[in-house]
């Protein structure tokens, strides 16, 4: 029998942070039936799921998405962090069910909207990864190995309409 306890759930979710979660979503709904020509659903993953939302179109499970919501302008960092566990799991997700794992961010600094596969990133190159030793949440969840994805490498779908 295991003495650790379990952590504590997550409290740095907002009802604000749900409702930007939920408009990205429709959002990127929009734009998914756009690029593929077919309807779809968005449906929320629970909270214990690694990824947050699943696809589905005519009752069949089509993607998963990853969301990120950022406050700052793209342009600020050359890349988006993710940690290396859930990048492996996206990636077995893919391997296993055969369907992409894409990672939806939004930076609401410039209001640009982008996503990419987690089967495209490129994580052989070993200065993609680093140590995570920041705790700004005050969640020891933060800290650990991540992987830098090049903001470049991410398909737009929505060009910056914001200048805050």
């Amino acid at each position: 029998m295991s003495s650790m306890k379990p952590l504590p759930p997550r409290i740095y979710v907002t009802e604000e942070d749900e409702e930007n979660e939920q408009r990205l979503a429709s959002l990127f709904q929009l734009r998914y039936e756009g690029l593929t020509g077919k309807n779809c659903v968005m449906k929320k993953e629970s909270q214990m799921h690694k990824i947050d939302y699943s696809v589905w179109r005519d009752g069949s499970l089509v993607a998963w998405i990853e969301m990120r919501i950022r406050s700052n302008k793209m342009e600020k960092y050359p890349t988006i962090i993710c940690s290396l566990d859930k990048y492996f799991y996206a990636r077995q997700l893919h391997k296993e069910l055969g369907t992409p794992v894409l990672f939806l961010v939004e930076w609401q600094g410039c209001g640009t909207v982008g996503f990419i596969d987690f089967n495209d990133v490129k994580a052989d190159d070993k200065k993609t990864l680093f140590y995570q030793g920041a705790n700004y949440r005050n969640d020891m969840r933060d800290i650990g190995t991540c992987i830098q994805i090049p903001v470049n490498d991410f398909t737009i779908i929505q060009h910056g309409a914001k200048t805050n």
